[in-house]
């Protein structure tokens, strides 16, 4: 909707004619002085002059049409995202005025700028580029676009805002995770990123080797066989996948704890589709949310998108929760990896954690270093300390009663990621 006020330099004119009165007045009443009256009489009669005829002048408007183009709709964190904004006039007016391309707060600019004073005659086009980056996930949008532009004789402000919208969304960077952080051996027990050749037919072909004397001749490679002089059989390799299934408490965790954690969680999927693993995301707050284990990369957009939407809420029925929980265990079989990210500061929800998802599959909670986990804010260094002091010996009670129940625990930094603080506790 288009809002019609009077410009700034017709308000200024305007001004001037009350002015130029009282000024007749002083001089007539005061001065008595007929001459001076006229005097100041004449540029108060132009300038109503002007007014007149500046208002009565007919005025074609401009009609402007917006194309915005962006370099995507998903982004990482910190990326550069680059916007066009194409502004084609096919009015008969001339539009003289500023354009603004609304942002989500807390952009910052890279190049260019989203407000702009420009000048486009009728059947004429131009061009706003620039590009800005966003540090914050979620879903955001760019625009409406906002505009103000003067009339041609200046007595006229038209103020307008035009419903042109883009959606991006913002996705957490994923961590770099470069091992698997869990034993190694129980990896082979179960299967895994580790290829194992069997002496049977298997997924795919695997290699040539000399024949034995218990293979079948159904085996045989004759055209190898017939090249080396010697009998050759096929060789295949079956390739099993450890399912992992991520588990994200956020009913209670700090922002930067969360952020982390996504991260982690991220890049630990990563890594684990490109070895071949099926990962599922359980996240728990207030909403239960489960996305299923999979081994294609191409849901690994699925799980960003998921991750990329998860905000910290406490848990307000628990006893609809736990239902929900135990759904979605109940679809899944216990042959799993479980790897659960949580700070252990709610008790009752750590014990069903324990309760639950040991029933799945070996299970591993790792929880922030509670060096790093609690900084209440205004309290003094001695405050500080005391508060952490309280929580470690808490927590240490709350781990010892996990690990004598078969889960591990591990303490990691968020600071210093997954790969470097990982330490071990508890009975292995």
């Amino acid at each position: 909707m288009v809002t019609k006020r009077i410009s700034r330099n017709a308000l200024r004119n305007i001004w001037l004619v009350p002015i130029t009165f009282f000024i007749m007045v002083y001089f007539y009443f005061v001065q008595y002085t007929v001459t001076s009256v006229f005097i100041w009489m004449i540029p108060s009669i132009m300038i109503m002059t002007d007014l007149y005829v500046r208002s009565t002048q007919g005025e074609k408007d401009p009609q402007l049409e917006f194309t915005r183009h962006v370099s995507g709709d998903n982004f990482f964190q910190t990326a550069e995202i680059k916007v066009e904004l194409v502004i084609e006039n096919k009015g008969e007016g001339t539009f003289r005025g500023e354009v603004v391309d609304l942002l989500p707060k807390n952009s910052i600019l890279i190049m260019g700028s989203n407000k702009n004073v420009i000048f486009v005659p009728p059947a004429e086009s131009a061009t706003i580029s620039y590009s800005f980056t966003f540090n914050i996930r979620g879903k955001y949008e760019i625009g409406p676009i906002n505009m103000m532009y003067h009339s041609k004789n200046e007595v006229y402000t038209y103020v307008d805002q035009v419903n042109l919208v883009n959606h991006f969304t913002i996705i957490p960077l994923p961590a770099d995770v470069s091992a698997y952080p869990t034993l190694v051996k129980h990896l082979r027990a179960i299967g895994g990123p580790f290829p194992s050749k069997l002496n049977g037919e298997g997924w795919s072909f695997s290699g040539i080797r000399d024949y034995y004397s218990n293979d079948p001749m159904k085996w045989v490679n004759w055209k190898a066989t017939a090249k080396l002089g010697k009998l050759q059989v096929n060789e295949f390799a079956l390739q099993r996948s450890t399912k992992v299934l991520i588990v994200l408490d956020i009913a209670d965790e700090s922002s930067e704890v969360l952020e982390r954690s996504i991260e982690v969680a991220l890049g630990l999927t990563e890594y684990l589709l490109t070895s071949s693993c099926k990962v599922g995301i359980i996240t728990l707050g207030k909403y239960v949310t489960y996305f299923p284990p999979t081994s294609s990369r191409k849901k690994m957009v699925g799980i960003s998108h998921l991750l990329t939407n998860v905000q910290v809420g406490k848990i307000d029925n628990r006893q609809l929760f736990r239902k929900r929980l135990d759904n979605i265990v109940s679809r899944l079989q216990s042959d799993h990896e479980v790897i659960i990210f949580s700070s252990m500061s709610d008790k009752n929800l750590v014990d069903v954690l324990v309760d639950t998802f040991p029933l799945v599959g070996n299970t591993t909670i790792f929880t922030p270093d509670f060096t790093r986990l609690y900084n209440v804010h205004g309290e003094s260094k001695t405050g500080q300390s005391v508060i952490s002091s309280l929580f470690y010996f808490n927590r240490m009670i709350t781990t010892d009663k996990i690990v004598r129940r078969g889960v591990k625990v591990r303490y990691w930094n968020p600071i210093l990621g997954l790969n470097k603080s990982v330490k071990i506790q508890g009975r292995f």
